[in-house]
């Protein structure tokens, strides 16, 4: 879901590039872009980056990489970010009705990558629609309510998470927290306003909680949160896991 919105935010900033290069360089750069996606969109190694992208291309038979990824990333970002009802509300497509069981176990467990699924499948075909308005159509279809009522309902949970922090040496660092994660919320949209911050002036990307990349390695964008470190992080997020292996040793300890 991520990889979809960070494949998205690399072509932005391509994009963006080429527009300060002269003309005769752009045509040049434009050929090369165009090849190094389509070479990517295509690579099997590369997949997890481009199979949303095809899912969502394939439905509206959509050719232009550009356009499909600005779609999927904004369905990705929007499957990332909703609230918990909202799984209750889709509708299975006819797509996948094969395996409904499967889809509504998927749906009960919260999975962000089935929602994708359900509601693409429930895209309009008319390719001429904007990112935008081809997600809004496609999540009204699968059974969800407008995006002002789905950003509602998640500032509401996100509230709630927070005031089921209990009292503890963490609870102040976790609520600090949360409270960044609602900040970058409201900031970065409900539906993926994936501009790279990163080309942002400096001062917009303050205050960003340090992020975990797949290899293990934190990341901090910006100034760090007051009386963080990433040292201090890592610390605390590799606890969290071994915490959460001795709970499934527990468990699995405790099965007949």
């Amino acid at each position: 879901m991520a990889e979809t919105s960070a494949v998205a935010s690399e072509i932005m900033l391509d994009a963006m590039l080429l527009g300060q290069l002269s003309e005769r360089e752009r045509i040049v750069e434009r050929r090369q872009m165009s090849r190094d996606t389509m070479r990517r969109l295509y690579d099997g190694t590369l997949c997890l980056y481009s199979v949303l992208a095809h899912f969502v291309a394939n439905r509206t038979s959509e050719q232009d990489a550009f356009v499909t990824y600005m779609r999927s990333s904004r369905l990705a970002t929007l499957c990332l970010n909703l609230p918990s009802v909202a799984y209750d509300m889709l509708r299975i497509p006819r797509l996948l009705a094969t395996v409904e069981p499967a889809v509504k176990q998927r749906f009960a467990m919260r999975d962000p990558s089935f929602a994708f699924a359900a509601i693409a499948a429930h895209g309009p075909e008319d390719s001429s629609l904007s990112a935008d308005s081809w997600v809004s159509a496609a999540a009204t279809a699968a059974g969800l309510p407008g995006m002002d009522e789905l950003i509602q309902c998640a500032r509401a949970e996100m509230e709630a998470l927070e005031r089921e922090v209990k009292a503890g040496p963490e609870a102040d660092r976790l609520r600090a927290l949360l409270r960044s994660g609602r900040r970058v919320h409201e900031r970065r949209g409900f539906a993926g306003q994936n501009t790279m911050d990163v080309v942002l002036p400096y001062d917009t990307i303050q205050d960003y909680p340090p992020l975990l990349l797949g290899s293990g390695e934190l990341v901090q964008l910006g100034a760090p949160l007051d009386g963080f470190s990433l040292e201090m992080i890592m610390e605390w997020i590799e606890r969290a896991f071994t915490y959460h292996l001795r709970i499934l040793e527990f468990c699995e300890a405790c099965l007949p």
